[in-house]
């Protein structure tokens, strides 16, 4: 479904007329279904947000820009070989950690160390947000059999800027048996822990 559509369903849900009902408008609509896509975005790594996007690292610089709509990192590629991420203290402190080629995220960049000593390509591998849904005719990225949350949980929302208590728990409790079912639907499907070779020295190719 796209906004126009969703935007609908959740109208439909509240018995709000097709103008509005004064307190829920539109907007206010579109604000909650794009603040139920936000949430979801944040709550766990969902498969339909996973993408991946070439880096480069220039020779003696050792950090890339990451893509603007990254949320979370899941795996770095360098010529077939995945690169281990640590955290920034095991990052400074490579020594102590025993592994010699890791990768950390500063900011808006991802830092390789060593630095390599010429132009290194790499793919990252990354969990992405939501677009932010402005025309009636844009779509989520989340399946359409999955959206159902996304109108329970936008309905709930206007339930509470209506103030009323027994609506919008009603709804929150639909929206949490639909994410726990997504979750359990996820886990069966995915899950297994991708090992990292961190024997490979990106820094020293021949």
């Amino acid at each position: 479904m796209n906004l126009g559509e969703l935007r609908t369903e959740v109208k439909n849900r509240l018995a709000i007329p097709t103008a509005g009902d004064g307190l829920i408008t539109d907007t206010i609509v579109n604000g909650t279904i794009n603040s139920a896509l936000r949430v979801i975005t944040t709550t766990r790594d969902w498969p339909w947000l996973l993408t991946s996007s070439q880096l480069a690292f220039p020779a003696n610089v050792g950090y890339a820009e990451i893509p603007c709509e990254f949320i979370r990192a899941k795996e770095l590629v360098i010529d077939t070989r995945r690169i281990c991420y640590v955290e920034l203290n095991e990052f400074i402190d490579q020594n102590k950690i025993g592994y010699p080629y890791v990768f950390t995220l500063i900011g808006n960049q991802v830092k390789l160390s060593p630095i390599p000593t010429t132009l290194t390509l790499g793919t990252m591998y990354y969990y992405k947000a939501e677009p932010e849904l402005t025309i009636d005719t844009q779509n989520p990225i989340i399946p359409e059999f999955l959206q159902n949350w996304v109108i329970a949980y936008a309905a709930y929302l206007c339930a509470l800027r209506r103030q009323d208590e027994g609506t919008s728990q009603v709804y929150l409790a639909e929206s949490n048996d639909l994410l726990n079912r997504m979750r359990d639907d996820v886990r069966r499907k995915t899950g297994r822990k991708i090992q990292t070779d961190n024997r490979y020295n990106y820094a020293d190719k021949p």
